[in-house]
């Protein structure tokens, strides 16, 4: 597991989605009758190049943690592999079809230019790329946000939560695979046997290069260096946590003292005045649809469809003389609109399937239902009004307005960011309670286990879990960020370059502010669930009441406890490294008056406790009733002595841990080590 290797296929398969955009492009621009969905392929591959740009800077960035964590977190590492690898499956075919496409243009047999494209066009093989490519940007999305949480817990929740989405990639790349046998792609991103070259085979235009000027290197290209410049200088911001004061500039676009936007590049440096606006659109009344309290449980779910030629019903000459990152343009702001739609849409899922039950079923599926429904699903409500109000009713007029050529407004994202900023970082600290929340209902309550169950089978659920609608208020922010990403690298205009800069600096802020939020509810929940476990006695010796104490890491591995286990005989613990102490709890054996369910072993403060190597490695079998799956390959343990300043009977505390890995268990005493010297200082 090679970061080099790595990050090298990563670059190739966001070289072959520029060279398939290209491609695309020139068959539209060349061949009057095809279709938009084109269009819409090449506006979805370039949200798929830009999270590539993204998760390539994280590669080059600290390669070697990246791997380090694959290797600690196998979950992390199948879910990296069935994305990325599904990534290069669906480009390697889609290249296959154009290459097919451009061999049977070249034939004659008696046909004319135009139907000779007919013939060979393929216009449901191309809708089936165009939704595949959809899916991989929301894998992509998921993707992200693992490699930069810290917490492994909520790292493993989330790629639980996405899991169906990863299972129909999965799907679809074993699909692929059988109906393109001649396919090269390997099996797993981790096969090194292959490099990207060979993938995707030679440079050269699947349309030939007597027609087409695009067979230079993509990945040397000054427009894919200028996505990559972008894409890292989007991620360094998106990680500070002070105002910007400027907009963001990368290496190939600067922003001068008068707001415009200064370019390198000769394609890009002509001024272009903006189009007219178009003639006024009336929007059909499914575009102001949404479910409602009163909304039949069996009634078809609101949804729009259609792209957004096919929403205006353009025609070939309605587009003719437009360029084609105008075109790009509306494409992308169209997907925001219709994103934004199915967003209020899941959200007004979540009140009729899963509230409205819980308050009025009969006999009662929790107990106090209204508590329970208030807290897991707070400010969800006031969220959805926040969007429809301020965003998408706004979007909505301004295509109204000027018809299918509309212009970029950063208003209603300025708007909607000052009206909902308090709400969506309320929602974001009770985040951790609320899941932890319905998956604790669920593993203790058979009937509200059934009714979770049953709401994944309704039609308006599409098969998804309680957790993927339960996130969207988060996921639906870092795709609002995609998209201005690229809806900014793609127009000409000065002006939209700016108001994209300056719409996405506030988005910024918010994210982090809900990274923030998140991080202060998981510490928040983690200190309430310890305090439910120790006694009042033990709680103050670590001073766990403070405001101050952090959770640093928690994890569940065997141990070798003094009078709890036997000589050689390991029992499952759960270890909890605080900023000021250590605590080590087992499942209790007889649950006592207090209904407390583990016992305690160790709960000290740092300075009283003292960790040491044991040089050698043990044999180790999986004890049954083991809930630790990061042990659950484990065939030798790494163990570290533990030892308290507590007398028990005559004898000092000693506890021995065993550790998967010697990198973790060096990592557990590093963060000891560490924290100790803090405390001495």
């Amino acid at each position: 597991m090679d970061p080099l290797s790595i990050t090298a296929s990563v670059v190739g398969i966001s070289a072959a989605c520029a060279s398939v955009i290209t491609t695309l492009k020139n068959v539209h621009d060349k061949y009057k009758q095809a279709d938009l969905t084109v269009l819409a392929i090449c506006s979805e591959s370039s949200t798929v190049q830009a999270a590539l740009a993204q998760v390539e800077y994280l590669l080059k960035q600290d390669g070697d943690a990246v791997v380090s964590r694959f290797q600690q977190q196998p979950v992390l590492a199948s879910a990296f592999d069935t994305s990325i690898t599904g990534c290069q499956m669906v480009y390697s075919c889609l290249d296959a079809e154009l290459r097919e496409l451009a061999t049977a243009l070249q034939q004659d047999g008696g046909l004319d230019r135009k139907r000779r494209f007919k013939t060979a066009w393929k216009q449901d093989t191309m809708l089936g790329f165009q939704q595949q490519i959809r899916g991989q940007v929301l894998a992509l999305n998921t993707l992200l946000q693992g490699l930069q949480m810290e917490s492994l817990g909520e790292m493993r929740r989330l790629l639980q939560s996405q899991q169906a989405q990863l299972d129909q990639i999965n799907d679809n790349t074993a699909s692929l695979r059988k109906q393109y046998p001649q396919s090269t792609v390997p099996d797993s991103i981790f096969d090194n046997s292959r490099s990207a070259d060979s993938i995707f085979g030679a440079a050269d235009s699947v349309l030939g290069a007597e027609d087409f000027a695009f067979d230079d290197a993509i990945v040397n290209s000054k427009a894919y260096r200028r996505a990559m410049a972008l894409a890292q200088a989007q991620f360094d911001n998106a990680h500070r946590r002070d105002e910007p004061t400027a907009p963001v500039a990368d290496t190939a676009d600067s922003i001068s003292s008068t707001g415009q936007v200064v370019d390198d590049d000769p394609e890009m440096t002509t001024s272009i005045a903006p189009e007219p606006a178009g003639l006024a659109w009336q929007a059909p009344s499914k575009y102001r649809k949404f479910i409602t309290s009163t909304t039949p449980l069996d009634e078809s779910l609101p949804r729009l469809s259609e792209d957004w030629a096919s929403a205006f019903e353009l025609k070939r000459a309605d587009i003719d003389g437009r360029g084609r990152k105008e075109l790009e343009c509306q494409n992308i702001l169209w997907e925001i609109l219709q994103t934004e739609h199915l967003f209020i849409t899941n959200l007004a899922i979540i009140g009729r399937l899963y509230v409205d039950p819980i308050l009025n079923s009969w006999p009662q599926l929790v107990s106090k239902p209204s508590v329970f429904a208030d807290r897991v699903f707070a400010h969800l409500a006031e969220l959805r009004e926040a969007h429809e109000r301020h965003l998408y009713l706004p979007m909505l007029a301004n295509w109204e307005r000027n018809g299918a050529w509309a212009t970029f407004d950063p208003e209603p994202f300025l708007d909607l960011i000052k009206a909902a900023e308090g709400t969506y970082v309320l929602f974001s600290r009770n985040y951790e309670y609320a899941q932890v929340s319905i998956r604790d209902e669920i593993e203790r309550n058979h009937n509200f286990r059934a009714f979770i169950d049953s709401r994944r089978q309704h039609p308006w659920s599409q098969k998804l879990g309680w957790d993927n609608y339960l996130k969207a208020p988060i996921t639906r922010l870092q795709r609002l960020r995609l998209l201005l990403a690229v809806l900014g690298k793609t127009t000409l205009h000065n002006d939209t370059k700016v108001a994209t800069v300056r719409a996405d600096s506030k988005l910024i802020l918010l994210v982090t502010m809900c990274e923030d939020g998140v991080q202060e509810g998981q510490r928040r929940f983690q200190i309430n669930a310890l305090m439910d476990v120790l006694s009042a006695a033990e709680a103050a010796r670590i001073n766990l009441a403070s405001p101050e104490r952090r959770y640093i890491r928690t994890g569940a591995y065997p141990a070798q406890i003094p009078g709890l286990t036997e000589s050689k005989t390991w029992k499952e613990c759960i270890v909890t490294l605080l900023d000021n102490g250590l605590v080590i709890t087992i499942s209790a054996s007889v649950v006592d008056s207090m209904d407390r369910k583990y016992e305690v072993v160790i709960c000290e403060p740092l300075d009283r406790i003292h960790t040491s190597f044991i040089e050698s490695s043990f044999k180790f079998r999986l004890f049954a009733g083991s809930r630790s799956t990061s042990l659950s390959s484990a065939k030798t343990l790494y163990p570290l002595r533990i030892e308290a300043i507590v007398q028990i009977g005559c004898k000092l505390w000693k506890v021995v841990i065993g550790f998967a890995s010697e990198q973790e268990r060096n990592e557990w005493h590093h963060h000891i080590v560490r924290l100790q010297k803090q405390i001495k200082t």
